[in-house]
């Protein structure tokens, strides 16, 4: 970015492709150091519109080894904010490094993954897979409350009994052991 001035890059995909085939296009599409990606049923709250890009932006180019940075995310559906699962031990500038960023709102420094980025999942879970690439390259994720966004979907997939519920819950299983088949041999 230049002097508060950024590029914002628009394509309609003619198909859905799913979260992770829609973020790939947008990382192949992307030429800077670093990439946002926002869920389509997310507006970014107001309280912090001024300073969400370069608070975002500065506090990465301070900490090279930040991957990628999750910002709050307020859900109207559970009337709370999404919790990522921090790392007691390990902080950067006072806040959480996290295992697994959150996929409705984060940025991602390109120079730390190769493309895809993402599994070609439906729904999901598609975060899995390259956090722990990240973590394996000796990168962090970042969680970075000090900026948000509201979440405001039209469906309550984490209703207990639903298909939604189940259908994320087999995904993210099978995210898991995609990752340990991916991450193991190199690990071992």
């Amino acid at each position: 970015f230049v002097k508060n001035e950024f590029l914002y890059k628009y394509k309609r995909l003619p198909k859905n492709k799913g979260v992770g085939g829609g973020r790939n296009e947008g990382f192949d599409m992307a030429r800077g150091k670093y990439v946002y990606f926002m869920d389509d049923d997310a507006v970014i709250d107001s309280n912090c519109t001024d300073t969400f890009f370069v608070k975002s932006i500065e506090i990465m180019d301070r900490n090279q080894k930040i991957a990628t940075l999750t910002t709050r995310i307020w859900d109207e559906i559970l009337q709370d904010n999404r919790t990522p699962n921090c790392s007691k031990h390990c902080t950067i500038e006072g806040f959480n490094t996290i295992s697994m960023f959150m996929g409705g709102s984060h940025f991602v420094r390109t120079k730390a993954f190769e493309k895809p980025l993402y599994p070609n999942f439906k729904y999901a879970f598609e975060e899995i897979i390259p956090s722990f690439i990240a973590l394996d390259k000796g990168y962090y994720n970042l969680y970075y409350p000090e900026i948000s966004i509201i979440h405001k979907p039209r469906i309550n997939k984490w209703l207990d009994g639903t298909k939604q519920k189940k259908d994320i819950l087999c995904r993210g299983n099978a995210g898991l052991l995609a990752s340990k088949y991916l991450l193991y041999p190199v690990i071992f």
